[in-house]
């Protein structure tokens, strides 16, 4: 799950509505959202709508790097480390 989402989720108390593949679904609390999630989700809006929190979230589809990829062994016989992304 994605950092963003999480830090959110865990500050709203109050009714929240989430929308996922067009599909809405109403949790008492953020960390209740949370707990029904499984997989990594990424945050794509926020919005208020009767006294509700609704965030719409969709499939994390990031697929991370290949550590095994060719420009990464050179990089690494070059420098002696794997590269820094950040």
């Amino acid at each position: 799950m994605n950092c963003q989402l999480k830090r959110i989720m865990e500050c709203i108390e109050g009714s929240v509505v989430c929308v996922l593949d067009s599909q809405r679904s109403e949790y008492q609390s953020g960390s209740e959202l949370l707990a029904s999630l499984e997989g990594k989700y990424v945050l794509t809006s926020i919005a208020a709508e009767d006294s509700k929190v609704v965030v719409t979230v969709k499939l994390d589809t990031t697929i991370p790097n290949d550590l095994n990829a060719d420009w990464v062994k050179e990089h690494v016989a070059q420098y002696g480390k794997e590269p820094e992304f950040f």
